[in-house]
């Protein structure tokens, strides 16, 4: 799995993220973090215990040191295909006018993924941001994770983005 940034591929292990329904623990270093979608839970990550998970459906942010990464659910899309026409949307409480210049092929629980790169404008203050962005599917639920950031702060988060997402697997 690949974080693009510029032209340049730079090699990262697969790993992703989640949306936060309830945490119980994995061990004294890792909580799995449940997200709920649709009805009932959609989507299990393994997470760093010291992470801070915030949630306001259909949004869930996960918070630790090196990492401040979004996931959305998204209902309207049935397939990551039919996900892709609504990243922009999607991701707009975070990152405007994002513009994905890059995409690769990921891996996540199993199925196809795409992580897309690019440029956009910070939504709270108008700065110029870069952004990678995962759509992938879990169990019939779609999914955005998104990390960005001035300068190269998507370029650092990327990997411990993948790293999450890497753990992304049915409840």
């Amino acid at each position: 799995m690949k974080c693009i940034r510029g032209g340049l591929h730079v090699r990262f292990h697969c790993a992703w993220l989640l949306l936060a329904g309830f945490v119980t623990t994995a061990s004294a270093e890792e909580t799995v973090v449940t997200i709920a979608a649709g009805d009932g839970p959609a989507l299990a990550l393994t997470i760093p215990a010291k992470a801070k998970v915030y949630s306001n459906p259909p949004k869930t942010t996960i918070v630790v040191s090196g990492l401040f990464m979004s996931i959305w659910n998204v209902p309207a899309a049935k397939t990551v295909t039919e996900a892709l026409p609504l990243v922009v949307d999607t991701i707009r409480d975070e990152v405007l006018q994002f513009q994905p210049m890059q995409t690769n092929e990921l891996t996540v629980a199993g199925g196809s993924a795409l992580l897309l790169a690019g440029p956009g404008v910070e939504a709270d203050d108008g700065d110029p941001s870069k952004a990678d962005v995962a759509v992938f599917a879990v169990g019939g639920h779609v999914f955005m994770a998104s990390v960005h950031g001035e300068h190269n702060d998507a370029e650092r988060e990327c990997q411990p983005m993948l790293d999450v997402l890497h753990t992304a697997r049915i409840p």
